[in-house]
């Protein structure tokens, strides 16, 4: 009775942690674009042009398994900054929140990446930004 009493307590902490986690990470995030990454190691460039300010960013992938090479970003100021992103994303996962110097302006994310050969269909990655 002890043992399940202490199982319960630790599922609805883990459980309500997570909820409360969730809901913060949510707020104010905004789609800045979105790419289609082909089966072969490609070079793309997202134009964003952002008018608001960001101090962070997110990658989040859909549709298939993204292997992440290399990512930079070019602020609005021509600034350019190297990501170190090297990373397989599942579909459906998401990057950290990758902290940015300071609130800037994105021009443009570039991106040097494939769609795994075990996915049925092109990943797409979205970048979301966040004040």
């Amino acid at each position: 009775m002890k043992t399940t009493k202490c199982l319960l307590f630790v599922l609805f902490f883990t459980f309500t942690n997570c909820v409360s986690t969730k809901s913060q990470s949510s707020t104010n995030w905004k789609l800045l674009g979105e790419k289609k990454a082909d089966f072969v190691s490609d070079r793309d460039v997202m134009n964003v042009n952002s008018n608001p300010t960001f101090n962070k960013i997110k990658i989040r992938v859909f549709n298939g398994k993204v292997l992440m090479q290399d990512m930079k970003v070019e602020f609005g100021n021509g600034e350019v900054i190297d990501v170190p992103l090297k990373y397989v994303f599942d579909e459906g996962g998401y990057s950290r929140d990758i902290e940015l110097p300071g609130t800037r302006h994105i021009a443009k994310i570039f991106f040097h990446y494939k769609t795994s050969k075990s996915s049925f269909e092109k990943g797409i990655v979205q970048v979301w930004g966040s004040k």
